[in-house]
Order: structure tokens, then C-alpha cells, then sequence
């Protein structure tokens, strides 16, 4: 068996190799195997065998749930969305752009505030936006 080394420069003899770096192993029969590879599977191996299957069980059923509650939140997400959005997110980069500029023109007309410069506007909303606090 391999050591593993920690951080702190503890070592630890390892319980489990990666198949892959195993050499292929062969099914011997039960009489040939020695009582301390049977005690160290009985005692190591089987017990970790059934931590992941329950660990695995809990995941793939967190995973399902995952899923449904995910279903649930774009349904009311699809309820309750407002048409604006739903047009801003389905725009492309132009169409965004415009709605961009006619909510801050819109925005400054029911606020009673002054653009100081239209053309700063229509080259880039997010400055105006900023300047009002509101990114």
C-alpha cells in the first residue's frame, strides 16, 4: 500500500486505489483468499462500499428534487415576469441597447430629470445610469 501525504506532513496509509492502477485481478476462489484480506475487506472495504451508496442514494435524490424545484421556480418565474423583460431578454444586443435608452429617456421624464447630454445617452446608457445611482 501507498502512503498519502498530507499538508501538515502526516502520512496515512491508503485504503483505496484507483482501478485503473491496479493490475487486472482474476476471481480466485474463496478457500485461496487469506483471512487478513478477507478481515481488512470486511472491516474497510464493505463499510465504504455502503457509505457510497448511501452517500449516492441522497445525492441522486437531491438531484431529483433539484430538478422539480427548478421546474417550479421557472413556471412562477414565467407567471410572474413582467412583458419589459421578457422582451429585453429575447432583444438582441441592438434591441437591448434601445430599450435601454427609451426606459432611462422614460425615467428622466417622470423623475424631472435632465440628460445633460443626449449623445452621451445613446452612446452609453450604463453611464447614465450610474450617474443617477441606479447601477
Amino acid at each position: 500500500m501507498t502512503d498519502i501525504k498530507f499538508m501538515d506532513e502526516l502520512t496515512v496509509p491508503r485504503r483505496s486505489l484507483h482501478p485503473g492502477s491496479q493490475p487486472l485481478r482474476q476471481a480466485r476462489n474463496a478457500a485461496d483468499v487469506p483471512l487478513a484480506e478477507f478481515v481488512t475487506a470486511m472491516a474497510i472495504d464493505v463499510p465504504q462500499l455502503d457509505l457510497y451508496s448511501r452517500v449516492s442514494r441522497d445525492l441522486e435524490a437531491w438531484m431529483k428534487k433539484s430538478k422539480i424545484v427548478f421546474a417550479q421556480a421557472e413556471e412562477e418565474a414565467e407567471k410572474v415576469t413582467p412583458e419589459l423583460f421578457v422582451e429585453y431578454a429575447r432583444a438582441d444586443d441592438e434591441g437591448q441597447e434601445e430599450l435601454l435608452v427609451s426606459l432611462i429617456r422614460s425615467f428622466c421624464l417622470l423623475t424631472n430629470r435632465k440628460i445633460s447630454a443626449p449623445t452621451q445617452l445613446d452612446s452609453d446608457p450604463y453611464k447614465v445610469l450610474g450617474a443617477f445611482g441606479l447601477v
